[in-house]
């Protein structure tokens, strides 16, 4: 069992043989900025109709381990989430948008798609600085590890000529459709789910949340 303790900002591993306990540690400065102007370019490039291939500050890679102790890695689709009061605010506006929208073209969608789910990147106090969710589709062999032993880490590195880099080391805490976190993500998917970079997919059967407790840059530097 995984519990988060808001007051103490502290996330705890409960099992039957052990007990485990972290301090959560905030997102760096950085790190936000870098996911909110990276998304503002994938916007901007979606409205100009061209075409989108990689976006790294969303899909890091996700190291889990086996049963026999041998590391995984997948890359996964991992994005930034509201703090909790605003959950609610954010999950009508993109059901209420998804819903106005079936009735036309999904081209014609677009503007408006963009500026429903540019809203939290206005608003960055929104944005919770302890955790990070992630849609899980294929039930493999990173979510068999998970349910063996939640603590993950992630790698994500960018572009050049900076190729700003950080691992975040969290805690994946798994979540059903019908939990708040779940349907944001859901939600911030289905947005874009049909645009050209994304392989449509049928359901999503489970998410996560991924709570941070240690952060290290590796952004390269030139050695003195």
């Amino acid at each position: 069992m995984i519990a988060v303790n808001a007051l103490e900002q502290r996330v705890e591993l409960v099992s039957t043989n052990q007990r485990k306990s972290w301090p959560l540690v905030k997102l760096p400065v950085k790190f936000v900025e870098w996911q909110i102007q990276s998304r503002r370019e994938l916007f901007d490039k979606l409205l100009r109709r061209e075409q989108v291939r990689f976006l790294a500050s969303h899909l890091p890679v996700l190291a889990t381990l086996n049963a026999n102790g041998v590391i995984n890695l997948a890359n996964k689709g991992v994005g930034l989430v509201p703090k909790e009061e605003h959950l609610t605010h954010y999950i009508g506006l993109f059901r209420y948008m998804l819903s106005e929208g079936r009735s036309r073209p999904w081209d014609e969608t677009l503007e408006v798609r963009v500026e429903v789910a540019s809203e939290l990147l206005e608003h960055p106090e929104h944005i919770d600085p302890y955790r990070l969710g992630s849609l899980e589709i294929f039930e493999g062999q990173t979510f068999q590890n998970i349910q063996e032993n939640p603590q993950v880490a992630l790698l994500f590195t960018g572009a050049g000529p900076e190729h700003l880099s950080f691992q975040l080391d969290s805690i994946a805490q798994i979540l059903k459709p019908g939990q708040q976190v779940y349907e944001f993500l859901q939600l911030s998917r289905l947005l874009f789910e049909y645009e050209r970079f994304h392989i449509a997919q049928p359901a999503y059967p489970w998410a996560y949340q991924l709570w941070v407790h240690g952060v290290q840059e590796k952004t390269p530097h030139r050695r003195t």
